[in-house]
Formats: structure tokens, C-alpha cells, sequence
């Protein structure tokens, strides 16, 4: 991915926090950002058509649908966001084995909401064995700072 790339995703972040966002325009730069390969705009438009907005019309379906495009990313929030798909069945099929996998990769990548949805499973006993010595762990994993536990190649949005 080249510096303009990413250029063109701050830019779009800019505009959005603005006074006054112009999300017209950080539009444009977030779906140019994408097609160079910037994960990190293909998930920002992924939530944009999960929730719409003055510049989207809500689509859920395409929206999840771009989300499973970042299954192998290293954008953590796009993973998680893909497991609550699975987890609840919104726009996919519910499947908790998949839900549990894409924790998990998500928990590997620092984000700590996933790492108390993992300790849930292994409180519960859903998908995994129940042990409450891991469960334990997740949880405490997920009271640590997300940058302490994220490996050094996290995407992070900001």
C-alpha cells in the first residue's frame, strides 16, 4: 500500500470529524483508499453500509459482505464484527463455530470485547470444553489496554 493510500484514509477520518462532516467526500477517499488496498477504508465503508449514513443507504448484505473480505485482515474490529454476524445470524447464516474462529483471530489481534466473548465460551462451555483456568485468562487478557495486547502488524483505524 503506498503513503497516498493511507493519505486518503486519514483525510476521509478528517472529514468526518469535522464541525460539519463531509461525508460526501471522505466517501470518495475511503472507496479510493480500498481499491489501493487499504483494509482499513474497506472496513470503514463495511460499517457505513452496516449502519448507512448522509452518504450510504443502509445495506446490511453488502456490508457483511465486505466484512468477509477482511476474514484474513489484521483489521481486529472488522473480524469482530464478522463474529457477531456469525454469532447472531445477521446476513449469514448463524454458526457459532464460526463465530467462536473469528474471536478468537480477533482476540489474537488485541480486541478485548473479543476476548470476553471467548471467555464466555469457555465459562459456558459453547463450542469449546467448558475451563473455567481459560476462561479466567480471557477475561483477564480483556482488562488489559488493546495496544499491550495487539501484535506489532494490528491495522488500527486511527
Amino acid at each position: 500500500m503506498e503513503e497516498q493510500d493511507m493519505t486518503e484514509y486519514v483525510a476521509a477520518l478528517a472529514l468526518c470529524d469535522q464541525a460539519e462532516p463531509d461525508l460526501v467526500q471522505a466517501h470518495l477517499l475511503l472507496k479510493r483508499a480500498a481499491e489501493h488496498g487499504d483494509d482499513r477504508a474497506k472496513y470503514a465503508l463495511a460499517t457505513w453500509y452496516l449502519h448507512g449514513n448522509d452518504a450510504v443507504e443502509k445495506n446490511e448484505r453488502l456490508g457483511v459482505s465486505m466484512l468477509k473480505k477482511l476474514a484474513n485482515s489484521n483489521v481486529a474490529e472488522a473480524v469482530f464484527d464478522l463474529a457477531i454476524a456469525y454469532d447472531y445470524g445477521r446476513q449469514v447464516r448463524r454458526n457459532e463455530k464460526k463465530a467462536f474462529s473469528f474471536y478468537m483471530r480477533a482476540a489474537l489481534l488485541g480486541d478485548r470485547e473479543s476476548c470476553s466473548q471467548l471467555a464466555q465460551f469457555f465459562k459456558e462451555g459453547k463450542i469449546v470444553d467448558a475451563n473455567p483456568v481459560v476462561a479466567s485468562a480471557w477475561e483477564r487478557r480483556a482488562q488489559e489496554e488493546e495496544r499491550d495486547i495487539s501484535p506489532p502488524y494490528r491495522q488500527w483505524l486511527q
